[in-house]
């Protein structure tokens, strides 16, 4: 399989793709319209564990983008250290990336949007309507409010 498009799939953690790593032909992989796109370094993560891939989401990958993915990781880090203490062998090597794998935010196993999600394909159609108008409410749209509020009683 050198194409796969999973554009549209409520793909919203890159562990999910664990599934799809040990495809050595994927080149060009679609996820778009998935919450995984609001991941940070989202492109990153998944051309780590995919790194044959030359297309994501219908862009091409440069070259740069490998790189930084594989900095991220901390693929290159001993090889760092190596040239480091060659060089600088009474200095104490500090590893100085900017971005590093452990500024992304863990995935747990069963997360708040998760139960979310199932909480609502579990209500009718009432239901939704309601926690939809209370989640509008929250979020203080002003012009729900001004379309909503209940008139006063005599």
């Amino acid at each position: 399989m050198r194409f796969l498009d999973l554009s549209g799939n409520r793909i919203s953690k890159v562990r999910q793709i664990v599934y799809i790593e040990d495809l050595p032909l994927l080149t060009e992989f679609d996820l778009c319209f998935n919450p995984i796109q609001g991941k940070k370094y989202y492109r990153l993560q998944v051309l780590y564990r995919i790194p044959q891939l030359r297309k994501l989401d219908g862009v091409d990958i440069t070259a740069k983008e490998k790189v930084k993915a594989e900095n991220l990781h901390g693929l290159d880090l001993e090889d760092k250290k190596t040239i480091f203490k060659t060089l600088l062998p009474e200095e104490e090597f500090v590893d100085r990336r900017i971005k590093t794998y452990e500024d992304i935010d863990p995935e747990s196993d069963s997360s708040a949007e998760e139960k979310l999600d199932k909480n609502m394909e579990i209500m009718t159609g009432e239901e939704r309507q309601g926690s939809a108008k209370d989640l509008r409410m929250m979020e203080g749209d002003e012009e729900f409010e001004a379309n909503n509020q209940a008139e006063p009683q005599a």
